[in-house]
């Protein structure tokens, strides 16, 4: 809850309280009249909060969606494009895969059959990235999730599958594509080698839009997280919602081209009116603005969400 606090709060709470919810003002002037508030939450809080209409949109990935979407009649707006790294080289993705992994050391998990009498972890039993697609290849081959392994254990925290298996403490981990790559070693605090852990029975040729997709993956690729509304919001509200994630990505490139003009001119972080004059000619020099409704204050939370979401930006469904 906490790492996803820390990549979302700025999307969910500012960016769409600024960009949304100074849209609707009251009359007589003041606050906005909607503010937004991200609140994380497990796959069963989830529920019950969908069914208790405590929650007006949900962020969820898609196999979470179709459940909520058959049982409440939710319908989906935008769906995330992830902007990962490999090798130095950034990549745009709308699809993620999920990876069956264990150390590169490790003679005894070869194939995905041999998942039998070893321990295994993963995120949750109803995640789809870290659970249910890595138990949809064991099935196809005829086995059982629960029966079949050793032990199953279920981490809540992808972070900690992976460091799990580099410890020694489970000999396979199921996680999504690129969360190896990302993890943190538990005692250096530094990234983990990703030369360490081998894939097992990595997809071939699995592609995006004709490009190949830069992860293995034991599994076939799946559509990235989606942003969905509830019945009872007002399509007023939605509409402006969905608006404000498809050009969240306009807004964030005005605000990184303030942050670099704040890096141009030297500001000190305590010279507003440095940081002004950026601002003011950033949007003058602004010949093409669009969404025209930007200003100086959402695109810089824009840019921050971004960077922290570590998305490109959101497209329709």
């Amino acid at each position: 809850k906490e790492s996803a606090y820390n990549e979302f709060n700025k999307t969910f709470s500012d960016y769409l309280t600024e960009a949304v919810g100074k849209k609707f003002i009251p009359a007589g002037g003041g606050d906005p009249m909607i503010r937004f508030e991200m609140k994380p939450l497990n796959f069963m809080e989830l529920l019950n909060n969908v069914e208790d209409n405590i929650v007006d949109f949900i962020y969820v990935n898609p196999s979470a969606f179709a459940c909520i979407e058959s049982e409440h009649r939710s319908t989906s707006l935008v769906s995330q494009i992830s902007l990962r790294e490999v090798s130095g080289q950034q990549y745009e993705l709308a699809k993620f895969g999920g990876v069956i992994m264990a150390l590169a050391n490790n003679t005894n998990v070869q194939n995905v059959t041999d998942l039998r009498d070893k321990s295994v972890a993963a995120e949750s039993i109803s995640g789809l990235e870290s659970g249910q697609i890595q138990f949809r290849e064991m099935i196809i081959r005829g086995m059982s999730y629960i029966n079949d392994p050793k032990q199953v254990v279920f981490t809540s925290n992808q972070g900690k599958v992976v460091n799990g298996v580099l410890y020694g403490e489970f000999d396979v981990g199921f996680v999504r594509t690129d969360q190896i790559e990302r993890t943190k070693d538990r005692v250096t605090g530094q990234l983990v080698d990703k030369n360490l852990f081998k894939v097992i029975e990595p997809e071939e040729g699995l592609e995006i839009d004709g490009e190949p997709f830069p992860f293995e993956s034991s599994t076939q690729l799946y559509p990235e997280w989606n942003i969905a509304m509830m019945k009872h919001v007002p399509k007023d509200v939605a509409s402006e919602v969905q608006q404000a994630l498809l050009n969240l990505e306009s807004h964030a490139t005005i605000g990184s081209d303030i942050i670099d003009c704040y890096t141009e001119e030297d500001c000190p972080l305590d010279d507003e009116t440095c940081k002004n004059n950026c601002k003011s000619r950033t949007l003058q020099n602004q010949t093409l603005v669009f969404p025209p409704e930007t200003s100086a204050e959402l695109a810089l939370v824009a840019n921050e969400a971004k960077i922290n979401g570590r998305y490109v930006g959101f497209q329709s469904t």
